[in-house]
């Protein structure tokens, strides 16, 4: 008996010890000092901007000590609190909003103060920040981000001595990355640009499983971009770990995701409405209840899981060669549930599912050759999932033969489908209510999505972003045939092609013409389309899936669907094809 009692007591201890591990690795900690109302010198509209922050951060996880307009007591007194919070394992995000300046080769933050007269004033409440970056580095055991969003201003320029400049270079804590944010002019109070930084730098620790060292290479080039070259940013780091700041687990994902629990292990259960006329076979496995047979048009609500540990970009099946010959939820997207809806109850529940999300966006997925129902659904919540999407995800299936070796009877079998989309799009322009439909058509799916579009009254629909990606359609049909009429149907029209795209190169060898999705001498760039070269980032063996499987791009398409950026503003090179205009390409 007390041989029993001592082996409970050690499962209990060791239980207790293992629960607190979790909590001390998964521990995360911001501070963020948002100075802007300085006597002579406010910056109007900033706290919206900087309560924006403490949001995004708190719904990362982290607890958030927030400051506004403080002294530098104060400020003192807060960055102690949180390097003594910043503990093994941890991690811990430092934003400073407001005016920095720099003297002898030291960067100053200022505090709020009654009155600044003169530049011992202003030296007298300021907070020296080598001092700061010392500190961390004497007691850093936790990954550190510091953050310095300056925001200086004439008020503080001293045009006789030229002694304030932008801030100048530092190096890195341990455990730490330092990002600086400075301007080359100065800024107006009531400016529109004073916080560019500040909101490129909140959309991207949203974007799901971006290392921070790439999410900070793509905040330089686009705060670059933005700003038209008038705002730098500098980064230093001595961070030998990858850091995520955004895990699946951390962050509540689309649609009001919920989360579920089997076996211990939690999962995310993705809602993805969708339309298709494959013929239904209510005898049939979940998989295949929708066969490659084409039948009536329906309209369902399917639910997605996926699991705990996926990888952004993946969309994990079974695969044999790993023994795994039944999909597990802890490993795998899997399709749990259909449920079949009428058009009525369809717009019912998507409204709902709206009002619940406070979020009136809808992204339609429109798939490609070779692929089932149950992977067009799958597909569209693990696009969703990784690009963080707020909306409502919307799977449009038509009813490919799920085959490699049927290429033309899914070509007959999309043409045959183009009209059911167009009324499907026309239809849910109608009845939705949506502040903005964004599409994104795969392969072969825009031989169907074009079709559709040229037929479809500019006065029916009236669409926001149109993606193509990797479109397997002859290039001079398109271009003589098809964008003539699609024209003020959409706000922006974005093609991505590749060089290294098998399947299309497979496509153009068997139909003797060059396709939309193919870069190179032949690459398609009219005016109205923004046309992305893809050809520089890894691709799968095809090579034909890049839109949902490389972060580079998930990354573009975050910025463009979320966040409405043109390609200028995004982390692309501007190139020129001789007697063609411009056109991007994505860097590596």
């Amino acid at each position: 008996m007390k041989k029993s009692r001592e082996i409970t007591k050690v499962i209990l201890f060791t239980s207790f010890m293992f629960v607190a591990m979790v909590s001390y690795a998964e521990d995360r900690v911001a501070l963020v000092i948002a100075n802007t109302n300085y006597q002579n010198a406010t910056i109007n509209n900033a706290s919206a901007i900087s309560e924006g922050i403490v949001k995004t951060l708190e719904g990362l996880g982290f607890r958030v000590n927030f400051l506004q307009n403080s002294d530098r007591y104060s400020i003192d007194k807060a960055i102690r609190e949180y390097r003594q919070k910043l503990r093994n394992g941890s991690i811990g995000i430092f934003y400073y909003l407001g005016h920095a300046y720099r003297v002898s080769n030291k960067n100053y933050l200022v505090s709020v103060a009654p009155s600044i007269h003169s530049f011992n004033d202003l030296r007298s409440h300021s907070i020296d920040f080598s001092r700061v970056l010392e500190e961390f580095d004497r007691n850093s055991v936790g990954k550190n981000l510091i953050v310095i969003d300056s925001l200086s201003n004439k008020y503080f320029h001293d045009e006789r001595n030229s002694r304030f400049r932008k801030l100048t270079y530092v190096d890195a804590p341990k455990n730490s990355a330092v990002i600086l944010s400075s301007r080359k002019r100065f800024i107006m109070p009531n400016d529109k640009d004073n916080f560019i930084f500040s909101k490129i730098f909140t959309n991207a620790i949203q974007m799901r499983g971006v290392s921070l060292d790439y999410m900070i290479r793509g905040i330089k080039q686009t705060v670059s971009s933005q700003s038209n070259g008038s705002q730098i940013v500098w980064s230093t780091s001595s961070l030998v770990k990858e850091v995520i700041l955004n895990r699946p687990l951390l962050m509540a994902g689309p649609s009001g995701e919920k989360r579920v629990t089997k076996s211990g292990k939690k999962n995310v259960i993705v809602d993805v409405f969708f339309g298709t006329d494959r013929k239904f076979k209510k005898n049939n496995p979940l998989s295949t209840r929708y066969s490659s047979g084409m039948g009536e048009f329906s309209y369902g609500l399917a639910k997605v899981s996926i699991p705990k540990k996926h990888k952004l970009g993946e969309l994990e099946s079974p695969k044999w060669w790993k023994f795994e010959f039944k999909a597990d939820t802890n490993k795998h997207v899997i399709l749990k549930k259909i449920e079949n809806l009428s058009m009525t109850s369809f717009f019912e529940k998507m409204k709902s599912k709206m009002k619940k999300t406070k979020n009136e966006d809808i992204f339609v997925f429109i798939h490609g050759f070779n692929v089932t129902f149950e992977d067009s659904v799958r597909r569209t919540a693990q696009l969703a999932y990784d690009l963080n999407y707020p909306g409502i995800p919307v799977a449009y299936s038509w009813p490919s033969q799920g085959t490699s070796i049927d290429y033309l009877a899914d070509k007959d079998r999309a043409t045959w489908s183009y009209p059911h989309l167009k009324e499907f799009l026309v239809t849910l322009n109608k009845k939705a209510n949506a502040r903005k439909i964004h599409v994104l058509a795969h392969s072969m799916g825009n031989r169907v999505l074009l079709n559709a579009l040229k037929d479809i009254d500019s006065n029916a629909v009236r669409l926001n972003q149109v993606i193509l990606a990797a479109p397997d359609i002859n290039s001079r049909i398109f271009i003589d045939q098809i964008e003539p009429r699609l024209r003020r149907k959409a706000e922006r029209y974005t093609l991505y092609t590749s060089s290294h795209d098998r399947a299309l190169i497979v496509a153009n060898t068997l139909q003797k013409s060059h396709r939309l999705g193919q870069s190179g001498k032949e690459m398609v760039v009219i005016d109205g389309i923004d046309t992305i070269d893809a050809s520089g980032i890894d691709t799968n063996a095809l090579g034909h899936s890049y839109y949902g499987d490389e972060r580079e791009l998930l990354f573009d398409l975050y910025n463009l669907i979320k966040n409405g950026m043109p390609p200028y503003a995004r982390n692309l090179d501007k190139k020129f094809k001789d007697g063609a205009g411009n056109y991007w390409s994505l860097r590596q």
